[in-house]
């Protein structure tokens, strides 16, 4: 009985400290980030207080949302001004760097 026990606690130790192991050779980070700073410009459709829609030069609608834009990297604009937007890419979403109007 006694040996029992101690092969099964034996079991239970190995598997416990096998589980908190981990791979130093994993990817430390899941984040995917690009330093190229990206530009498009179009028409404002659409928008509220920290984001905008645009019809872009490419044909496609777009929407930029830029709550943490610093004051001075961001200009007033209204529905169907022309708009060109700055931003990289983190995680596959755009981060906007400038926002500026033809209006300005």
């Amino acid at each position: 009985m006694k040996k029992l026990i101690l092969i099964m606690l034996t079991i239970m130790s190995v598997s416990l400290w096998s589980c908190g192991k981990s791979d130093t050779n994993a990817e430390q980070s899941d984040t995917i980030a690009t330093t190229d700073t990206l530009e498009i410009s179009g028409i404002a459709i659409d928008g509220a207080m920290n984001s905008v829609t645009i019809a872009a030069s490419t044909g496609d609608t777009l929407s930029f949302s830029y709550p943490d834009l610093a004051p001075e990297k961001r200009y007033s604009w209204s529905t169907g001004d022309s708009i060109t937007i700055k931003f990289v890419l983190i995680d596959d979403e755009p981060i906007v760097t400038e926002l500026t109007s033809a209006a300005q």
